[in-house]
């Protein structure tokens, strides 16, 4: 129950000042939470999916099924690149790949489940998803660079060139491992 009141304050605490004295703060729960941290992008994923079938979209398991198994994948995915790219680009060596993954999920999770919302709000919607977007993208900047001691340039390298490959691997990786899955008998 302790892990989930966490979650819930990181998550408020972030909504309400994203400030960097706040994701220093919070980063120093990360340790011992990444089972939970992929539970919270599994369920935020379903419930994205879940909204969309509310919202009059038509309901596929494989979806629902591939969401939950998937979207964990390609956000650690995410993760894995920012720190990488945090210690080769840049030459660092302190890890920081357990508050990194905490920061985000603590940042894309509320985010990602707002924005999907205002997406559906006729007129201002178009306008208002597209700033749900680049909110968190901006966010996560901010708590690279608070939590490293980066740059901000270098957090934007950081944070930018991990989204394109994590963009790029949300469509290969699903796709391998189902071809390594499908090419595996039992």
């Amino acid at each position: 129950m302790e892990v989930a009141k966490d979650w819930l304050v990181t998550f408020s605490r972030i909504v309400v000042k994203p400030s960097p004295q706040t994701f220093v703060a919070e980063a120093q729960k990360a340790k011992g939470k990444f089972a939970s941290a992929i539970a919270w992008v599994a369920f935020t994923a379903v419930v994205v999916q879940l909204i969309i079938y509310n919202l009059g979209g038509f309901f596929s398991l494989s979806k629902l099924i591939k969401a939950f198994l998937f979207t964990p994948i390609v956000f650690l995915f995410f993760v894995f690149c920012m720190h990488n790219f945090y210690q080769k680009f840049f030459g660092k060596k302190k890890y920081y790949d357990e508050e990194m993954l905490y920061l985000s999920v603590g940042i894309f999770a509320p985010f990602v489940l707002a924005g999907f919302l205002v997406t559906y709000i006729p007129v201002v919607g178009g306008v208002l998803s597209w700033i749900a977007l680049v909110y968190p993208v901006i966010l996560t900047v901010i708590a690279v660079t608070a939590i490293t001691k980066l740059k901000i340039w270098q957090s934007v390298i950081v944070v930018f060139s991990s989204l394109v490959l994590a963009t790029i691997g949300y469509f290969i990786i699903p796709a391998l491992i189902l071809s390594l899955m499908s090419s595996t008998r039992f």
